[in-house]
């Protein structure tokens, strides 16, 4: 397994995501938060809705939902993000120790790290997927979502880059990453990540090998 894509269709061949529209976008080996996204609405259909009274776009249920990918190697994301978008890089090596430290021995974990993390980003995005259906499509109930939604994770998320490598063992790691994890993540991100978390834990014995 070598690019994003390929991972996509690992998870696939296990049940998951078999039903949602992706977008491979060729990104010339940069990744940025654009290429890495839950979209609701596909532009046309984001024009039309934004046309509506109010009235209309409270029951608009759109038909386009996707989640958009960088068409890049496993390797070449994994430099892209730890040098360029470290709080992400770290909000989900949090969520692969939560998930897995008692999964696997430390060495395999963390010969595996980099790939686990892609797909903890990767089950994060069908995450937010999964909650626009229990909306059951609601353009306007997933907006309201993301605009009350705050939450001073990634400030927090930046304190503990600078703190982990004082941190000597892997329980002292495990305990400060879930309290991160708990006390900061809020509304519509932290059910993606609760996803994220729930189906690692359910998979990984199944994908191990491939991973």
């Amino acid at each position: 397994m070598k690019t994003i894509q390929e991972m996509v269709e690992l998870l696939k061949t296990h049940g998951i995501a078999k039903d949602i529209d992706f977008h491979f976008q060729i990104t010339a080996g940069h990744y940025l938060r654009d290429n890495f996204c839950f979209e609701p609405v596909s532009m046309e259909e984001s024009h039309k809705y934004d046309k509506l009274c109010e009235v209309s776009k409270r029951v608009f249920k759109s038909q386009t939902s996707y989640i958009c990918l960088p068409d890049i190697s496993l390797e070449d994301f994994a430099i892209n993000l730890k040098n360029r978008l470290y709080d992400i890089f770290l909000n989900h090596k949090i969520l692969v120790y939560i998930s897995l430290h008692k999964s696997d021995d430390g060495r395999q974990l963390a010969e595996k790290l980099d790939r686990l993390i892609i797909l903890s980003m990767i089950l994060h995005e069908i995450g937010h997927w999964e909650d626009f259906k229990k909306c059951d499509c609601m353009l306007y109930v997933m907006m309201e979502e993301r605009n009350k939604y705050y939450s001073p994770a990634n400030e927090n998320i930046r304190d503990l880059q600078k703190i982990e490598a004082f941190l000597t063992t892997e329980e002292v790691k495990i305990a400060h990453f879930a309290h991160i994890y708990h006390n900061y993540m809020e509304g519509i991100e932290k059910t993606a990540n609760e996803y994220a978390v729930s189906t690692l834990k359910k998979i990984y014995p199944m994908i191990s090998s491939a991973i």
